[in-house]
């Protein structure tokens, strides 16, 4: 799988940031099938599927219909159904962000997820998701500057 390099970084935030979208999307129809969100999330992002398709320089499944990308995810995980869901526009804003970090700083997917498990998202929304990416990513970047770097 070949890497974002940070040359390549800079153009590609311009221009698959409709992907961080996908990723929303795609937790908030997890939640729509009745997917544990606890588990959902931490299976895809430590997914054979997350780390090597989403998080390649380019894969067709950044830009496909979530559902689509359902089908090919359930090839490999099997979540947990749950009837008991987090707040959707939490989840939302997670599945974005997690999906921003990758492309901006280049951190595997299940690297992020280690990091910043959905336990800590989702302590951290409420003073969060009204920030802009680019001052969460600042603020990561601090607190985990071992991880998180450019």
């Amino acid at each position: 799988m070949a890497q974002i390099q940070p040359a390549q970084r800079e153009k590609l935030l311009n221009i698959d940031l409709s992907s961080c979208e996908n990723i929303a999307d795609l937790f908030q129809f997890a939640q729509n099938q009745n997917f544990d969100d606890n588990d959902f999330i931490e299976k895809y992002m430590n997914s054979r599927f997350a780390n090597n398709e989403m998080d390649a320089v380019y894969s067709y499944f950044h830009t496909a219909w979530y559902e689509y990308v359902m089908d090919e995810i359930l090839d490999e995980i099997r979540p947990k159904k749950n009837h008991m869901h987090y707040d959707t526009d939490a989840i939302k804003w997670i599945g974005y962000m997690y999906r921003y970090i990758h492309i901006r700083l280049g951190t595997p997917s299940s690297i992020i997820y280690k990091t910043l498990p959905l336990s800590h998202m989702l302590t951290i929304y409420e003073g969060m998701h009204t920030m802009s990416e680019e001052y969460f990513i600042d603020d990561i970047k601090e607190d985990f500057p071992e991880v998180f770097y450019e």
